[in-house]
């Protein structure tokens, strides 16, 4: 498991690299897929597939139940 710097409650229970910590975070705080991918410098489709690896990473199978239980966790912390 990757740990970063001050996220460690999501991150012990979930194992996400930086990046992906790092859009799940902006998608918490309200950005688009498209909005998060501009803050980044990287295209739309590297967000996608940074959620889509992360959730793979996991165990979900659907994409809004793994962003919902992230935007959860790191609402609480």
């Amino acid at each position: 498991m990757i740990q970063a710097r001050g996220h460690t409650p999501i991150v012990a229970r979930m194992a996400l690299t930086d990046a992906e910590l790092r859009t799940l975070e902006q998608l918490a705080d309200g950005l688009s897929q498209k909005e998060c991918a501009y803050a980044d410098h990287v295209t739309e489709s590297c967000v996608s597939a940074r959620i889509r690896r992360a959730m793979v990473r996991n165990g979900y199978s659907n994409k809004h139940v793994f962003i919902a239980q992230c935007i959860e966790l790191i609402r609480r912390r």
